[in-house]
């Protein structure tokens, strides 16, 4: 089509010449006239060329879009359809074909990855719940030495540890299945925070790290619609980032606020000064900001943040001049 299109412009500039080289000085039309004309001529041609060329493009190149748009919409946890191949043989049938195999390839190694994860999760949870009660029934003999005891208490640690990321992982398999089930109930977030702060008083004790926890106004009720099992996992999550990862002898505050049937929660500690947390990695997958320390598996913001979207609960994060870490969920 341009090839068609160029030879008529070259055919209509070749008369041009023509006409304008044997043109009679004794014509009533002048020459400037002429020109005029035969330029008004070319630049129609050209645009016309432009715009048939530029719809030419955008024709030819409309399936390459349609591949790149379900492209980036594909999640390979939400069951995503293949590509349809085109009926002709093609350029673009090939590589709808290879990206199709790419994508089987990819869902294939994720499930069996998250299956891997599911069944060791499962085959450690009850090793590790026996040696934590028969730790927790050892401590308490009386013939037992201080040495001992402070050995225990170091290995009870250490198995909790190990019991959290090992739920974190049956948690995370779940979400990328999409095997939650909510279970919507009215929760009070009063009882849901007596709960987590004694749960975490003995860790805030040991970081000097007291909890501030206020209701305004305090007369409203503060019982949410929500799933009260997975909102205790994202406020426990939060609360438990707080402790491990606050400033010694700061203190970490708790404020629920209700206006307009709105309740809004703010959760604030300060950093401490050996981390350097980043806001546009913080709700990434196995994220840490020191990931040597051993102090968990990177995956409970990751896991709060999908717990929240999962329920329709609005749930974001802010650094303040790299020394205040903020939690902020509206329900």
């Amino acid at each position: 089509m341009n090839t068609l299109v160029f030879m008529l412009l070259w055919l209509l500039l070749g008369l041009f010449f023509h006409f304008f080289t044997s043109f009679n000085l004794h014509s009533n039309i002048t020459k400037k006239e002429v020109l005029f004309f035969f330029s008004c001529i070319l630049f129609l041609g050209s645009l016309f060329t432009f715009i048939t060329s530029y719809r030419i493009t955008l024709y030819a190149f409309q399936p390459l879009r349609t591949v790149i748009d379900k492209a980036n919409e594909i999640n390979i946890y939400k069951n995503a359809e293949l590509l349809a191949e085109p009926k002709d043989q093609s350029e673009l049938t090939d590589l709808i074909r290879s990206f199709n195999h790419m994508l089987l390839r990819i869902k294939e190694q994720s499930e069996h990855q998250n299956a891997f994860f599911a069944s060791a999760s499962h085959e450690l949870r009850t090793p590790l719940a026996v040696m934590l009660t028969r730790l927790q029934i050892m401590i308490k003999e009386p013939d037992v030495s201080f040495a001992t005891q402070e050995l225990y208490k170091t290995q009870i640690k250490e198995i909790q540890q190990l019991i959290h990321i090992v739920n974190d992982f049956l948690l995370m398999g779940e979400i990328n299945n999409q095997n939650l089930q909510l279970q919507r109930n009215h929760c009070d977030l009063t009882d849901i925070f007596l709960q987590l702060i004694e749960k975490f008083s003995l860790r805030s004790a040991e970081r000097n790290t007291p909890f501030k926890l206020s209701f305004l106004p305090i007369e409203e009720d503060f019982r949410v619609w929500a799933d009260e099992e997975k909102l205790t996992v994202i406020l426990s999550n939060l609360i438990s980032n707080a402790v491990k990862y606050s400033q010694q002898n700061t203190s970490i505050d708790l404020t629920v606020f209700k206006k307009d049937n709105i309740v809004s929660i703010l959760i604030s500690n300060s950093i401490r000064e050996d981390i350097n947390p980043q806001i546009t990695d913080i709700k990434n997958k196995f994220y840490h900001s020191k990931p040597m320390k051993g102090e968990g598996s990177g995956l409970g913001l990751w896991i709060s943040k999908q717990l929240a979207d999962i329920q329709d609960i609005e749930l974001f994060f802010s650094i303040k001049n790299q020394t205040l870490f903020e939690a902020h969920i509206i329900i």
